[in-house]
């Protein structure tokens, strides 16, 4: 078995808070601290998770993810084991650029909800995902609003 390790990994202060059901489903590393209204921003994101995954059956229980909050553009992993290779999906929510760009709290939920929607639901188009986020967001109560300069 190959373990994948991040370099300069940190275990913050502040974490945000992982529904039970999703504690099995979602690991979260970091190389940077997480502001409160970032750690915010992601446990109310992993609530309305847990609440679309519970409404939709389509989705396969045995998905998940590595959820990895990035304080630089820069990221390194050593593979230590024995094993020819390594799985291992991967949302990378890059905050020293949502800190760069001042994204509102709301933007960032936006950034968060996209990247869950695209693993979750398996959706490659960004033009279908959309649609995914939309509904996502009126679950959490919010609107759309892409930030300024966001790439589709």
């Amino acid at each position: 078995m190959i373990v994948l390790q991040l370099i300069d990994a940190r275990f913050p202060e502040k974490q945000p808070t992982i529904p039970g059901s999703l504690k099995r489903r979602i690991d979260v590393c970091y190389t940077c601290e997480l502001t409160e209204a970032e750690c915010d921003a992601f446990s109310r994101v992993l609530v309305g998770l847990e609440r679309m995954l519970k409404r939709d059956i389509t989705i396969k229980a045995e998905l998940w993810t590595h959820v990895l909050f990035a304080g630089s553009p820069l990221l390194m992993f050593t593979l230590d084991g024995d094993s020819g290779g390594a799985f291992a999906p991967f949302i990378i929510y890059p905050v020293y650029k949502w800190r760069a760009s001042k994204y509102t709290k709301e933007q960032i939920i936006l950034c968060m909800v996209e990247e869950l929607c695209h693993c979750f639901w398996s959706i490659r188009d960004e033009t279908r995902v959309k649609q995914k986020d939309i509904e996502f967001m009126k679950i959490l109560g919010l609107s759309l609003s892409w930030p300024k300069g966001h790439q589709f």
